[in-house]
């Protein structure tokens, strides 16, 4: 507890299959293309700055898990190559 006598919040859990669905939707849909892509990515690189270099390949891992293009496409968008 803080000093405010709150609970801290547990950590939301995504699973690999939530994530393949999300990402198959994300193929399927009308409104998903190359634009929103490079959004996608661009903002995962954005958001990736200053984190430590084994939780981005852990990230990067977990995406490539989910869909074949999303690991490669933020890897990209980092502007790093595979290890």
């Amino acid at each position: 507890m803080d000093d405010c006598g709150s609970r801290a919040t547990p950590p939301i859990t995504i699973t690999a299959r939530a994530m393949a669905i999300s990402a198959s939707r994300a193929r399927s849909s009308t409104c998903s293309t190359r634009g929103t892509e490079v959004r996608l990515f661009s903002n995962f690189a954005e958001a990736m700055n200053g984190v430590p270099d084994s939780i981005v390949e852990r990230q990067l891992g977990l995406f490539a898990r989910v869909d074949p293009a999303y690991g490669p496409g933020a890897r990209a968008a980092l502007g790093t190559s595979a290890p």
